[in-house]
């Protein structure tokens, strides 16, 4: 039995190979290394040298958090397993319209 290309590029290359991997994280390439280093850095010195400022900080640090996580935490995944998601919303308003 002859394989049937699945997509339009195996057609064009005629082979029927694997999808490539995912790119590298950013943070693992030089550029992101990079950017850590002086990021720790940093936060060292913070600890180290200004500790009742960064502890003065905290309260607003969580205060801050907390919109944060509301604006970025929703619909993490996508997979909709989060309480059946907006179309259990739906259907059980047009139940209650039924009656």
């Amino acid at each position: 039995m002859v394989p049937v290309p699945s997509t339009v590029t195996d057609l064009q290359t005629g082979s029927d190979h694997e999808p490539e991997p995912p790119p590298p994280s950013r943070w693992r390439s030089p550029l992101g290394i990079f950017m850590l280093a002086p990021g720790a850095i940093g936060i060292y010195y913070l600890l180290t040298e200004h500790l009742t400022h960064v502890g003065q900080a905290i309260p607003y640090l969580i205060l801050l958090a907390c919109p944060l996580m509301h604006l970025f935490g929703h619909h993490h995944g996508g997979d909709g397993s989060h309480g059946g998601g907006h179309d259990s919303h739906q259907q059980a308003g047009e139940k209650d319209k039924q009656g």
